[in-house]
């Protein structure tokens, strides 16, 4: 249910009471859709489908995966049937942005949840499309070439440079240190061998 004037809907949740959103504030950012309908124009229908999933989220990471479908019809001794479903994922904020695993995993189990309880039979396979559109509407995680996983010598370097520090704080020497060089290159390959070889296994 939608207040188009203050921008304002309604959202039914699982197991919770529904939420009121405004919708600037809870901007869509992936959905999927499907329609049928008889008759040759939707406004000459007299049944009509719908299904619907969804995935608003708040600027604080606060996100609402929901779903609904709807069936009318304008035949006699035929009733008109709404399902709806929808969790709240109030944790996102505390996961990083690029995560998505969990929206995903709520996208699956939404459809999974309504494909159970609408009227129809055999939609199963139309709830798993939409939520394969929804996914894929999600907005891309960025592989920033920058932020690569470093080489294991890099590594290597690193924790050495930590563990020198670490022995001059803990001997109360000044820092930076003036620990020889060979010595470094000795911890380097002694690091970078037990990386590789974690790795290995």
């Amino acid at each position: 249910m939608a207040d188009t004037e203050n921008k304002r809907r309604t959202i039914t949740l699982t197991d919770r009471p529904p939420v009121i959103i405004s919708d600037d504030k809870w901007p869509l950012i992936a959905s999927a859709s499907d329609k049928e309908f008889d008759n040759q124009y939707e406004f000459q229908a007299n049944r009509i489908s719908k299904w619907f999933v969804g995935v608003r989220q708040h600027e604080d990471g606060r996100t609402i995966v929901y779903a609904t479908y709807s069936y009318s019809s304008n035949w006699q001794n035929s009733r008109d049937y709404s399902a709806k479903r929808g969790v709240m994922l109030d944790s996102f904020a505390l996961r990083e942005a690029s995560d998505s695993a969990d929206i995903v995993r709520a996208v699956r189990e939404v459809t999974e949840d309504i494909a159970g309880a609408e009227c129809q039979d055999g939609d199963a396979a139309r709830w798993r499309t939409l939520a394969d559109e929804c996914i894929a509407d999600l907005p891309a995680d960025v592989l920033d070439e920058d932020s690569q996983v470093p080489s294991a010598h890099e590594a290597a370097v690193k924790i050495a440079d930590t563990v020198d520090i670490m022995l001059q704080i803990a001997q109360g020497v000044a820092v930076p240190s003036v620990r020889d060089d060979a010595d470094k290159a000795k911890w380097v390959a002694m690091f970078e061998a037990i990386i590789d070889g974690s790795e290995g296994k």
